[in-house]
């Protein structure tokens, strides 16, 4: 239910529980609307004239069209990878202003993840930067 309370304590927040694994933004929507009744209820059982009565009735969340669906949970459950991403590609924007010592030894003791030749073209070319 929307109101189980996290591990840290806190109410979670549909676009938290829209980003757990098997769970659909139809779902979503369908707890927030019940929640959202089960609220105007409860304040109309308190209004006391017609027109807080009557602007009640304004407040609860229609369903999305079922053409958004597919692109606003993609969204939601891939915005951890796009935010590492964008963080990788930050570094890496960095990396390119920084100098490559003009000594640099490409020895395999010092870079063991390249290849002979990998090392052998970087030993040929000597790049000055890592673009």
């Amino acid at each position: 239910s929307m109101n189980k309370k996290g591990r840290e304590g806190h109410k979670k927040t549909a676009e938290e529980i829209l980003g757990m694994p098997h769970v659909t933004l139809d779902a979503v929507e369908k707890v927030v609307i019940e929640v959202q009744k089960e609220e105007r209820e409860k304040a109309k059982a308190l209004a006391t004239t017609e027109a807080e009565k009557t602007g009640l009735a304004q407040n609860v969340l229609g369903p999305s069209p079922p053409s958004i669906f597919d692109t606003v949970e993609a969204t939601i459950k891939y915005k951890s990878y796009v935010s590492r991403q964008n963080k990788d590609m930050e570094s890496w924007r960095k990396a390119q202003g920084v100098r490559i010592p003009p000594d640099m030894v490409y020895e395999h003791s010092l870079l063991p993840t390249l290849s002979k030749e990998e090392l052998e073209k970087l030993s040929t070319i000597r790049p000055s930067t890592f673009a």
